[in-house]
């Protein structure tokens, strides 16, 4: 059940919060497509009795345990660490045109594995890159200073999170070109300990679940409802 203090305390809620007169509040609600404020505290009825419904029936009977905040946890750790892994990298980059055709790409990438071979026997990085390379940063020897692994394009970050320092990769295609990558050092990111970060992580696993079980009680609502049409 829904009181008609109830609905009158959240009508005016929502009116104070939004610092609205009673004039302007109405205005505002035609604007929504309530005629009257008897609409707007018509729907607001249906409104509340549908959270208490899904309070009793869905909230009430939704708890996170600590084993299950710990477990994603370790899971957003993973994650962050390795958004936020420092890394410090060189490359040579050799561009691909747009509508290279399958002979030119071939073509770049025997490029591309002859100068890894190079790169393999000996050959200065930076000498290679100046050699190589086609944007700016390689023609500076191809040094692109430290940065976070989550800043890098999508097709270098797999590849960046495998390497361990003074490994040599590619070529690694991307939409643009080509990349050789050579990893000097890389350091893990910063991650909140589990007691400070343990009750954020409890809200957003709650919501989660949440969703998931109003829908499933929704779905369940839905199949056991039974309509008997008569003529």
């Amino acid at each position: 059940e829904v009181t008609e203090d109830e609905v009158r305390t959240a009508a005016d809620s929502v009116r104070t919060s939004n610092n609205l007169s009673e004039e302007q509040f109405a205005e505002a609600l035609k604007q929504q497509g309530f005629a009257t404020i008897a609409d707007y505290r018509k729907a607001m009825r249906k409104q509340l009795l549908q959270l208490k419904v899904i309070n009793q029936e869905v909230r009430s009977r939704i708890s996170v345990p600590d084993d299950e905040v710990r477990s994603y946890y370790a899971q957003s750790v993973r994650q962050a660490a390795g958004d936020q892994m420092q890394v410090h990298l060189r490359q040579i980059f050799i561009a691909v045109p747009p509508n290279a055709t399958s002979g030119q790409m071939e073509e770049k990438r025997r490029l591309a594995n002859k100068v890894v071979g190079e790169l393999r026997g000996g050959l200065d990085f930076a000498e290679a890159a100046k050699k190589y390379g086609d944007d700016a940063a390689s023609k500076a020897g191809g040094d692109l200073g430290s940065l976070q692994r989550g800043d890098l394009p999508a097709e270098l970050r797999e590849t960046v999170a495998g390497m361990d320092q003074g490994d040599l990769r590619g070529p690694i295609v991307s939409d643009r070109g080509l990349h050789i990558l050579l990893l000097v050092e890389k350091k893990s990111g910063d991650v909140r300990p589990f007691e400070e970060a343990k009750e954020d992580l409890r809200k957003q696993l709650y919501e989660q679940n949440m969703e998931k079980a109003i829908a499933n009680w929704t779905k369940d609502l839905r199949r056991k409802a039974h309509i008997d049409i008569r003529h």
